[in-house]
């Protein structure tokens, strides 16, 4: 706004010498300019010849036409900047800065730990899957142990709707020395029921979560189709 401000007050001092000009025209000369009258009995004066004393002869011209037509071809220009200063809206001049994304807060959920069948960090589980029901972005690591106890760390990220994985076996001496990264779309989860004592009266319900590059609709329309996946965490619930 301020630098529109003063680029119309440049254009109407531009436009002042137009007038200033017009107001100076030889119609309109001052009395001061007008020569004295000459006493009574005076000589009369010669006036200059331009042939015979090389003075140029007066340019007669109206300068209404060269000083004032300067300035009324400006004056539109002015206009026309006074309404667009006068039509604009603080709202398309105010700083575009105010409305810079902020930064996203992640949820660093802590670890998870598996070994074998003892689990250390259940909180840190449902934090998790608490902030991905929610969409909240948030971040876990899964430590899980091998039959022969080395530990296999999964770290995983989820931005509030995709997934991103990174496998570190890099200390599984029977498992392949690498470190993977992969993007996946969807957190799935399975359940498997068992009759505890058979008679109905105490259920063992263990859930399983894992990611997939597919929705659970996929895989149930075709269950003989093989997707990657990667195993989390899971959780064994008795219901009576």
């Amino acid at each position: 706004m301020k630098q529109l401000i003063s680029l119309a007050a440049g254009l109407l001092l531009l436009a002042a010498p137009g007038a200033a000009a017009q107001a100076a025209s030889p119609g309109m000369a001052s009395p001061a300019a007008m020569p004295a009258p000459e006493p009574e009995g005076a000589p009369p004066v010669p006036l200059p010849s331009p042939e015979t004393d090389g003075v140029p002869p007066l340019d007669l011209t109206d300068h209404r036409r060269s000083g004032g037509g300067a300035s009324m071809k400006q004056l539109p220009l002015c206009l026309a900047l006074v309404l667009l200063l006068s039509a604009c809206s603080p709202a398309a001049l105010q700083n575009t800065s105010d409305t810079a994304d902020t930064p996203v807060e992640v949820t660093d959920c802590g670890e998870y730990i598996d070994r074998h069948g003892e689990i250390t960090g259940a909180e840190a589980r449902d934090q998790f899957l608490s902030a991905v029901e929610s969409g909240s972005p948030a971040d876990i690591r899964i430590i899980q142990y091998t039959i022969e106890g080395d530990p296999v760390t999964i770290d995983v990220s989820f931005d509030g709707k995709t997934f991103t994985s990174t496998q570190d076996t890099t200390q599984d001496q029977f498992g392949p020395q690498q470190v993977t990264t992969a993007e996946w779309d969807h957190l799935l989860s399975s359940e498997l029921v068992a009759d505890t004592y058979g008679d109905g009266s105490t259920r063992t319900v263990r859930t399983t979560w894992f990611l997939s590059p597919v929705p659970q609709k996929e895989i149930d329309a075709n269950p003989l189709a093989e997707y990657d996946s990667l195993y989390l965490f899971d959780r064994t619930d008795t219901l009576r």
